[in-house]
């Protein structure tokens, strides 16, 4: 059997899907099959990495509301308090 250290072969993938699941597929496809799925992996990878810099930059606009909002209310006070 395989270990995950090495890797794996169109042939041997071929072999462990027929032993295990009963599967035959031809080693032709396969290589294109996990290609694939390496690419959307990817691609899903880097979406959420953006999505994370999103995340982050909303997060540094919120933070400079907060403090803007706090100084507006302090200026406020400020005006009620000399009336």
């Amino acid at each position: 059997m395989l270990r995950d250290v090495q890797p794996w072969k169109s042939q041997e993938t071929q072999h462990l899907l027929q032993e295990e699941f009963g599967v035959s597929y031809s080693p032709n496809y396969l290589g294109p099959f996990f290609g694939s799925l390496v690419y959307h992996t990817r691609n899903h990878a880097q979406s959420v990495h953006i999505d994370q810099r999103i995340l982050m930059k909303l997060l540094e606009i919120l933070e400079s509301l907060e403090r803007l909002v706090a100084g507006v209310v302090d200026v406020l006070e400020d005006m009620i308090i000399k009336c």
